[in-house]
């Protein structure tokens, strides 16, 4: 689902047990003991890459100015009730 509005693959790790810690843990490494990040940020073996689905991106884009138009009322209606109008 992110793929398409986003329109970029996504690619898929072959294990994700260490996640975003793990990510978070190499980035502290190379802060703390100054080491190379093209050495310790390694891309990992991708398992899937996921496609942007061209066919759903038109009715994405219309649900997004959807949402855009009632977030937008929503802002407006609280912006008025603090303003007490």
């Amino acid at each position: 689902m992110l793929a398409t509005p986003l329109d970029v693959a996504l690619d898929l790790p072959q294990s994700n047990a260490l996640g975003a810690a793990f990510g978070a843990a190499r980035l502290g490494m190379i802060a703390a003991e100054d080491a190379d990040p093209a050495a310790t940020l390694t891309t990992p073996k991708i398992r899937a890459t996921v496609a942007a689905e061209p066919s759903f991106a038109h009715s994405y884009a219309e649900q997004f100015a959807r949402w855009a138009t009632c977030a937008r009322l929503c802002q407006d209606a609280q912006g008025a009730a603090r303003s007490g109008n």
